[in-house]
């Protein structure tokens, strides 16, 4: 085996998407039978928020930029990892990588990025 760190992160992925697909489908079935998905009484906390704006903005990111961004900024690793275990060249996961947190940057202030600004002043 190659990389055994890589494998072992593949297969934690792999089963935190399959979890994660299973959820969405539990939730968009309780959300047509008019039922809400939060628990009574549930706390509402900045933190809680945050969290779940993070989550919904990485799920709305295209699956290779969403494995990009959490191989590189949450899982820690480095680029060349990070292009091993998803199998592409190192400037494919820093273009990745890039758009990604552009994405991410913008979902979370609700603003365009500053790039897409100038742009389009110019």
């Amino acid at each position: 085996m190659e990389s055994p760190d890589g494998w072992v992160f593949r297969v934690a992925f792999n089963l935190a998407s399959s979890h994660r697909r299973r959820r969405g489908t539990a939730e968009r079935a309780t959300a047509r039978l008019g039922a809400s998905t939060a628990p009574a009484g549930a706390p509402g906390t900045d933190a809680a928020d945050d969290r779940e704006v993070l989550r919904t903005a990485l799920a709305a990111l295209p699956p290779r930029q969403r494995t990009a961004v959490i191989l590189r900024h949450f899982a820690g690793f480095s680029i060349a990892q990070a292009a091993r275990t998803m199998g592409c060249a190192e400037g494919t996961v820093k273009s990745l990588s890039s758009q990604g947190l552009a994405a991410l940057r913008s979902a979370w202030t609700d603003q365009p990025d500053e790039d897409e600004t100038v742009r389009s002043c110019e």
